[in-house]
């Protein structure tokens, strides 16, 4: 893995159902991963080359922050944040901060899954970043707890997997957001016709372009 890799972006939705079939039907995702907790239910689905797809989906808590972020939009589904998977947390946070970035609902107590976000309107990207350092994926955590083991809850066929070689984002300011993606998240610069800038991502996902 290289110091950032992108790892997946993720949707609020009102359910997984509706959207994980939706997913498997137009781009043929497959379920890798669902569980249940108070404050969300997060879903990955993997496209090709296993890029993540996260459905997060409001938990049983009335302090779901999905149920929050769903109601502020209409309760229509909406972007809600890209993670970067990091060899170093604490490197990644010195590094936000070292940008002037102040990284927040930092928890780094946890060995299997430390974690960090860096605010919009911090980074200027017009999004949420999500900077995590686990040493397994999702599957792997999950194991055999019932909890962290839910079954696909829709129909899946053998339809080909979708790559998703790009993300793109509508930035307001792209001087401030080209910084935040090279120094803080390891992308690299390109020029990609029509647009003035993008980035490059590691082998396997996308950002403003964001390979990182």
């Amino acid at each position: 893995m290289s110091a950032h890799e992108l790892d997946h972006v993720a949707f609020a939705v009102p359910a997984w159902n509706s959207a994980g079939a939706l997913l498997h039907r137009e781009l043929g995702a497959r379920f890798a991963s669902g569980f249940s907790l108070p404050a969300f239910n997060p879903c990955q689905v993997a496209l090709a080359e296993d890029m993540r797809l996260e459905l997060l989906e409001p938990g049983s808590s009335p302090e779901s922050f999905i149920k929050r972020f769903l109601a502020d939009n209409g309760g229509r589904a909406a972007p809600h944040h890209i993670t970067f998977k990091v060899r170093d947390i604490s490197a990644a946070i010195a590094g936000a901060r070292e940008a002037g970035i102040a990284p927040i609902l930092v928890n780094t107590e946890h060995p299997l899954w430390q974690e960090a976000f860096l605010h919009p309107r911090d980074t200027g990207l017009g999004f949420l970043v999500q900077i995590v350092h686990t040493p397994q994926t999702l599957e792997q955590i999950a194991g055999d707890n019932n909890q962290f083991n839910i079954p696909c809850p829709w129909p899946e066929t053998e339809a080909p997997r979708a790559r998703l070689p790009v993300v793109f984002g509508l930035v307001p300011d792209l001087d401030r957001a080209g910084l935040v993606l090279r120094e803080v998240l390891g992308a690299t610069g390109f020029p990609c016709l029509p647009f003035p800038a993008a980035s490059r991502r590691p082998e396997g996902s996308g950002g403003r372009r964001a390979r990182t």
